[in-house]
């Protein structure tokens, strides 16, 4: 089986969300995973996570802004975590 490698470039517009995902989950996402052509130590390489995203249409959440990650204006007041009354909602 031939080794594939992945290059550590992020899609069009999806730079700022890549290194957003290197810099807050260090635990879950590592550029060495890239190299090996998937996970390495349970880790997942973002280049790879960022072009599925995007090929399923999801959108950039964060820009890159002078080498830093900032979050868009719309996704300012994006909570990972549900309100309670939509957690309610999903538990009846």
């Amino acid at each position: 089986m031939k080794d594939i490698y992945l290059f550590e470039v992020s899609p069009e517009g999806w730079k700022g969300t890549v290194r957003a995902m290197l810099a807050h989950h260090p635990e879950k996402f590592s550029k060495d995973a890239c190299k090996k052509g998937g996970k390495k130590g349970g880790k997942m390489c973002p280049y790879a996570i960022a072009y599925k995203d995007k090929e399923e249409g999801d959108e950039a959440h964060y820009k890159n802004k002078k080498g830093k990650p900032e979050k868009k204006k719309e996704f300012k007041n994006e909570s990972i975590f549900p309100t309670y009354r939509e957690w309610v909602a999903k538990r009846t």
